[in-house]
């Protein structure tokens, strides 16, 4: 079975249904490339405001975390200390998460 075995009797022409399909799928491409047009316009200027806000920003992102800052290493068992402190903070999340 052919192509034009599918359009005899019938008051349709192939190449019509041809055409108005390669229509059909170029008038999709078109509006896919507007359309992906504004999005990377849209995704330019907030990558832009993104980078000026932390060149601009003199603080934290995110401040008032309560957990400490670690300091200066003072010998060999300080490792094990900020492991262990880890460790609890790491537990207490899991608790947390748990929780919920």
């Amino acid at each position: 079975m052919t192509i034009l075995d599918k359009y005899r009797g019938k008051n349709i022409s192939p190449t019509g249904t041809i055409v108005k399909g390669a229509l059909l799928g170029l008038g999709g491409l078109v509006a896919a490339v507007f359309l992906f047009k504004y999005l990377f316009v849209i995704g330019v200027v907030a990558a832009a405001g993104y980078i000026g806000y932390k060149l601009m920003a003199g603080h934290k992102a995110l401040p008032g975390s309560s957990r400490k800052q670690l300091g200066a290493s003072r010998g060999g068992d300080d490792f094990e200390r900020r492991m262990h402190e880890l460790e609890e903070v790491e537990r207490k999340l899991d608790a947390e998460i748990s929780r919920r």
